[in-house]
Order: structure tokens, then C-alpha cells, then sequence
């Protein structure tokens, strides 16, 4: 599990100017896609879980990102 609320007020987030007001939109959209498997609130902390470990999660990744890329320039 990791609290939202972490990822939201993390510096490296803020420093590669994500929009935190996007992070729990994004992370529901993960959840739509089946990369994170659940999203929840326990004692007024926002956490999520995620379906694979992080090196799982990147290989998932990389084919949507190499994607995105190729039309990149459209």
C-alpha cells in the first residue's frame, strides 16, 4: 500500500511538474487499466495497491509509454 497523500507532496513529483490535483484522477485511471487493483481510504489516509511490484509495473509500462512516443510528433 502507499498513501496518496505522500506521492502528492513528494518533491520529486512536484519537481517533474506533475499537477497534484491530477495524481488521484491518474491513479483511478490506473485502476481502470488494471495496474493498480485497489484504491481505498483507512483513517483519513488515501492509499493505494498496487497489482504488481514496481519492476512488474514498469514492464507494463514501457509498451503504453513507446507507444505514446511514436506519435509524439503529431
Amino acid at each position: 500500500m502507499y498513501d496518496i497523500e505522500k506521492v502528492n507532496n513528494n518533491p520529486v513529483i512536484k519537481a517533474m511538474l506533475w499537477n497534484p490535483d491530477k495524481i488521484l484522477y491518474s491513479l483511478y485511471e490506473l485502476r481502470n487499466q488494471g495496474i493498480i487493483s485497489k484504491i481505498s481510504e483507512i483513517d483519513n489516509i488515501r492509499q493505494f495497491t498496487t497489482k504488481w511490484n514496481l519492476e512488474e509495473i514498469v514492464q507494463h509500462l514501457a509498451p503504453a509509454g513507446a507507444e505514446c512516443e511514436r506519435y509524439r510528433d503529431y
